[in-house]
């Protein structure tokens, strides 16, 4: 694999989407986002920070020193913290409630117990004329972090999704540009190396 700058991912601004389970995202980096997909706004300068938690189970056995079996599940999941307080970031990061709209403000009103739904979210990286797109499409809301109200800070909605299994289909995908003189692939490259 020769060196390419061009295929190095650096995020030095975008948007973060949300949309109802199983919406379908843009099929190319061109099209805008559907209408079903809201921009959340404001981010922290700390951005969105994707993880994954490996599990490994072993099954030994006494006749030798090495696991005769093992089991690796990965679990991951997207960090964020929005800024902004409104219908869309307050519904989602309260898990539902009330919202209602009054001469020059509105009032939330949080729900008795939290229904975190499962929902899509949708990633935007922009780095100056170069886009890549993420959608996850079943996620939901597993943390929040603390709300911390003072004079020389924004108070943040921090919140961790899981990413949720999506049956047959893909969890997740990515589009991204291809590399500047890069060859187009004729075949897609293979997930696994050949034993």
């Amino acid at each position: 694999m020769a060196l390419d700058p061009n295929e190095v991912l650096v995020a030095p601004t975008g948007h973060l989407y949300l949309a109802p389970e199983a919406t379908a995202g843009p099929a190319d980096l061109t099209t805008a986002w559907p209408a079903a997909w809201v921009d959340l706004g404001y981010l922290s300068e700390d951005a969105v920070t994707m993880s994954s938690d490996a599990e490994e189970t072993e099954i030994g056995a006494w006749q030798s020193d090495n696991p005769i079996w093992s089991n690796v599940s990965v679990g991951r999941s997207i960090q964020f913290q929005l800024m902004q307080w409104n219908e869309d970031t307050l519904l989602f990061a309260f898990g539902g409630g009330t919202y209602t709209e009054g001469a020059g403000f509105f009032t939330y009103t949080a729900p008795p117990v939290a229904g975190y739904e499962v929902s899509a979210l949708g990633l935007e990286v922009i780095d100056g004329s170069k886009v890549t797109r993420l959608v996850w499409h079943r996620v939901k809301i597993t943390d929040m972090g603390d709300v911390t109200f003072k004079g020389d800070e924004a108070a943040m909605l921090d919140l961790t999704v899981k990413l949720l299994d999506n049956g047959a289909a893909e969890p997740w995908f990515a589009i991204k540009p291809l590399a500047t003189g890069g060859a187009t692939l004729a075949a897609p490259r293979p997930t696994t190396k050949a034993a």
